[in-house]
């Protein structure tokens, strides 16, 4: 059995799935807008340690 996984996101686009959590997550909070939209996970935005710990594990 092979088993295969995508883990930068070559085989599947996740980046649209990433946006929508996040602005999803910037709304709820009240938080500053996406800041660099092409950039690579959590670079889109300019959050500190607790807004970012507290969005994964939402």
């Amino acid at each position: 059995m092979n088993i295969g996984i995508d883990i930068d996101g070559v085989l599947t686009n996740d980046d649209e799935y990433t946006m929508n959590c996040m602005s999803k997550f910037i709304y709820e909070n009240k938080l500053e807008e996406i800041k660099n939209p092409y950039g690579y996970e959590y670079a889109k935005v300019d959050w500190n340690q607790e807004n970012l710990e507290q969005y994964l594990k939402q």
